[in-house]
């Protein structure tokens, strides 16, 4: 890579570091002022995230001295890094498709858990035994969330795949599938664009059935209440975040909104058609995600750890493996 196209990818990186970031900061306090509606308060100012990380990150840095300092003090960089990263991929394919190749949607689906994988090698890392008892719950959540939204991917690759179906026609490029939902479609085979009729997969019976799922796997991933298993403060003080303080603590919480606006945005683009084909739409349609999200965070009870393994694994599983189905069947 020449370094004139390196420093424009590194520009482009930063600029959407800071513009998922900033999303996040709005999403979170939105997030609180509906959990304080539902509960009769009034809720913060729109300026109380950025001033809870503004505080945090003038505090000082405490290591435990029980901990693998270098693997605790890198594991919120490699999260920040990651969800960065995933919104760079999820975003060009919208706005900028050269960024996207042929297989970049495994590469998301991979980042998309590297946040929460780095949290719980950071909480186990700490010395801590709660925190590591939070790490193992944070794995096991992301075992079970994945399998359902991988399902949930594999609906929309069908339902997107180019004329003549099968597994051959179908496509890894997130770029394409938001051209197969407009309708446009590459052909290999020509060179040239073959034009049918859009098909956002949202619309069929399996594609709304995969929308339901990714959106509650997404909620899984991002460890919200009532997923907040890892992290729950009444039983194991914290959890995952027991020792992380400070600094620290700042890039965790900044981490968690980023990942509200990119697990937002990714499951809009499968589903929804994404920013090239109606802006404005597309743009409400991941704001609606997000409130979802926020909404069942805020009235639903934590589950058991158990509970969460039991429901994504059947439950959301056999209605994966449905949608899946009637997406190879045509429906």
């Amino acid at each position: 890579m020449k370094a004139d196209e390196l420093l424009v990818t590194a520009g482009c990186f930063a600029a959407v570091a800071v513009l998922t970031a900033a999303a996040g900061l709005v999403l979170e306090w939105a997030r609180r002022r509906l959990a304080a509606r539902l509960q009769s308060r009034t809720g913060p100012g729109p300026l109380q995230p950025l001033r809870d990380l503004l505080k945090l990150a003038r505090k000082e840095t405490i290591v435990p001295d029980a901990a693998q300092q270098a693997i605790f003090m890198l594991m919120p960089i490699v999260a920040l890094a990651g969800v960065s990263a995933t919104s760079l991929l999820v975003w060009g394919a919208s706005v900028c498709p050269g960024l996207g190749f042929e297989g970049d949607l495994i590469l998301i689906l991979y980042l998309l858990v590297l946040p929460g994988v780095a949290l719980a090698v950071g909480a186990c890392a700490s010395g801590n035994p709660l925190a590591a008892i939070g790490g193992a719950r944070q794995m096991k959540l992301i075992v079970a969330a994945l399998p359902p939204l991988i399902l949930a991917v594999a609906t929309v690759l069908f339902r997107t795949a180019r004329p003549g179906g099968g597994l051959g026609q179908v496509s890894l490029a997130l770029a394409d599938i938001l051209e197969a939902q407009r309708g446009s479609y590459w052909m290999l085979e020509t060179g040239s664009v073959y034009d049918a009729a859009p098909r956002l997969p949202v619309l069929s019976a399996s594609g709304f059935i995969a929308f339901m799922i990714a959106i509650i796997s997404a909620h899984g991933l991002l460890g919200m209440r009532p997923f907040d298993c890892a992290d729950a403060g009444p039983e194991i003080a914290g959890g995952v975040y027991a020792e992380y303080g400070g600094p620290m603590l700042a890039v965790w919480m900044l981490v968690r909104m980023m990942m509200l606006v990119t697990l937002s945005v990714f499951v809009a683009t499968l589903f929804l058609g994404g920013g090239r084909t109606m802006a404005l739409p597309a743009a409400a349609a991941a704001l609606g995600i997000a409130a979802t999200i926020s909404l069942l965070a805020g009235v639903m009870a934590r589950v058991r750890i158990d509970q969460a393994v039991r429901f994504f694994w059947l439950d959301l599983g056999l209605l994966g493996l449905l949608a899946l189905v009637l997406a190879v069947a045509g429906y």
